[in-house]
């Protein structure tokens, strides 16, 4: 393995020892850090597979079935996994950054298996600090951290540290990490049916051949007018005890689970082929790796949501039929929720009851095998999200209250912030909307209360979006906020190689956007957007919050356990700043 400035020799294991090793026994190679990977081997029949990788379009891969059913890596050519395109005529090089996270070499040579491994950590965080990050994220909307993108891997290294590293990522796959369990315990109770023999009396002709008991003896001397007759019991076998009646409310629960999932499922893929679509229309704009990745990623997550769905609709099938069956058709459920202490005797039983109290309780998934076997998102991506939803909290400790937009517009919340969620806040005095990436038109003609701005710039769309609002609908003026998985040396840098660098972004956003909305007089007029706040991380030694202003821009350190106080602070300045126009608006 080559970085720019050294070379590195992998250990190769004759095992996955992946969840054996210490941290200290595997390679970090730093997110955004250029690296190739060369085998070096005088056996030509070699190869090697990257299953974390193949999404990426790595230049040189081949796919050859006659070898292997993955992509492979040949000996002695030199595999530039990540890079930079640059000059005017660029080689091919993979330009997608990997995610923070574990990779394995699966190498074959001499009918023997190898394995090596590496691990990308975070660029300007710490690792803590992207932990802290995507748990914050993940406590917001379950999932959101998260891409549909699974690992092409059985067993996959949970990452260390974290609040959400126990326990499997939802309820699809615990339901099919356990789906052979639940059929194998299922079946074995469906040919073991449990029951009890019970009597039903009926008054029938004395004479016939019938049962007598006590009772039948009891009754005739209660009944005279029943001269000629036996009250008789008929024996018979009753299903409808404790346990078929918590078998029932297992099975019932699983199944709604499946169609639930399959539903939820269903949604998700309808989002993902929108938010494809919509990354089809820009494609122009993304580099050939991008568009490849893209795609790549694209299509194998539609394949494992295709699949999950196929295997949720056939147990919930399996399930369905079993309902049906006479030892349970006729079953209440039982009345009592609490759990017979002599069932869990019973293995079936047990293990059935476990994965319905997974379902009932999340954090008691209890099969970890399969965790983690989906991507997390780009940090950038990632971090930007995190910003949101710290702006967000941050309003919401602040006193203003949500009443629509995002997650809570809907119960069933889909992990998925996209471009143009709007939460509308309520405080006292005003409303404010915060929208994240939203596009601010050019056309003054497509300027709403939703969006307040129009703007000239080329560069039109922030990360956040805060628009104040006084008396829900006058509007006085709003707040950007840019969040940039940067140090701050290279936010402020004024060019980047020949190009205008992010600070003339910034400052456009600060400058160019207008608004027909904002009815104050032209002669004292402010601009409508009242200051713009980067946001960034810097580096991970840094604890202290930073806060530097330059060109009417505020640029802000902002990372876990650093800046959240200073945010609170300079949005609640900014929004009193906006409020106090309101002292000067025309009357309509």
């Amino acid at each position: 393995m080559e970085k720019p400035d050294s070379e590195t020799v992998l250990k190769l294991y004759t095992s996955d020892e992946l969840e054996t090793l210490s941290d200290a026994d595997i390679v970090e190679i730093r997110e955004y850090q250029a690296f190739t990977i060369l085998l070096k081997s005088e056996n030509y029949d070699a190869y090697f597979c990257i299953p974390e990788v193949d999404d990426y379009d790595i230049p040189q891969r081949i796919s050859n079935e006659a070898i292997s059913d993955e992509l492979i890596y040949l000996p002695n050519v030199r595999y530039k996994i990540f890079g930079f395109s640059q000059g005017r005529n660029p080689e091919i090089i993979q330009t997608v950054p990997l995610t923070p996270g574990y990779y394995t070499i699966r190498l074959y040579t001499n009918d023997q298996w190898f394995f090596a491994y590496w691990r990308i950590i975070p660029k300007d965080l710490s690792q803590e600090e992207w932990q802290a990050i995507r748990d914050d994220v993940e406590a917001k909307v379950r999932g959101l951290a998260m891409d549909y993108t699974t690992r092409k891997r059985t067993q996959v290294r949970r990452l260390r540290g974290g609040k959400f590293e126990l326990y499997l990522d939802d309820d699809t796959t615990f339901l099919i990490a356990q789906s052979s369990r639940i059929r194998f315990a299922v079946e074995k109770l469906r040919n073991e049916a449990k029951f009890r023999i019970s009597k039903r009396y009926s008054w029938v002709p004395s004479g016939s051949s019938n049962d007598t008991d006590q009772l039948t003896i009891r009754k005739i001397g209660e009944r005279p007018d029943k001269q000629n007759q036996l009250y008789s019991p008929i024996r018979y076998l009753e299903y409808n005890i404790a346990i078929n009646q918590w078998l029932k409310l297992i099975i019932n629960t699983i199944t709604k689970t499946c169609e639930s999932q399959s539903a939820y499922l269903a949604s998700v893929q309808a989002e993902l082929d929108i938010q494809y679509a919509e990354e089809e229309r820009f494609k122009g704009n993304r580099t050939d790796s991008e568009i490849a990745f893209t795609k790549n990623s694209y299509e194998s997550t539609h394949s494992q949501i295709v699949s999950n769905m196929q295997a949720l609709l056939k147990l919930s099938r399996y399930l369905s039929i079993v309902l049906q069956d006479e030892f349970l058709a006729s079953v209440d459920l039982p009345a009592n929720r609490i759990f017979p202490k002599g069932l869990m005797l019973n293995p079936q039983y047990n293990l059935l009851y476990k994965i319905y109290y997974g379902l009932r309780h999340q954090d008691k998934h209890y099969t970890t095998d399969a965790y983690y076997s989906r991507y997390w998102k780009k940090t950038a991506k990632l971090y930007e999200i995190w910003t949101y939803i710290k702006v967000l909290d941050s309003l919401i400790n602040s006193g203003y209250r949500p009443i629509s937009g995002w997650i809570y517009d809907s119960a069933t919340v889909l992990p998925f912030l996209d471009d143009e969620t709007t939460v509308i806040l309520k405080g006292d005095d005003v409303t404010l909307q915060l929208a994240f990436n939203q596009a601010i038109p050019h056309d003054e003609k497509k300027v709403t209360k939703q969006m307040p701005l129009m703007i000239y710039a080329r560069k039109n769309k922030p990360d956040i979006r805060l628009d104040i609002f006084i008396k829900e609908d006058l509007y006085l003026g709003s707040i950007i906020l840019d969040a940039k998985y940067k140090n701050l040396k290279a936010l402020m840098r004024e060019r980047n190689e020949g190009f205008a660098g992010v600070a003339e972004q910034f400052r456009a956003y600060r400058n160019d956007p207008d608004s027909p909305l904002l009815h104050i007089p032209q002669a004292i007029k402010p601009k409508p957007v009242d200051a713009v706040i980067v946001l960034y991380p810097d580096k991970p030694d840094k604890k202290e919050a930073i806060i530097n202003r330059q060109n009417s821009v505020t640029y802000m350190q902002l990372k876990p356990g650093v800046g959240d106080s200073n945010l609170s602070r300079i949005l609640e300045q900014h929004i009193t700043n906006v409020f106090g126009r309101s002292n000067y608006l025309e009357t309509l």
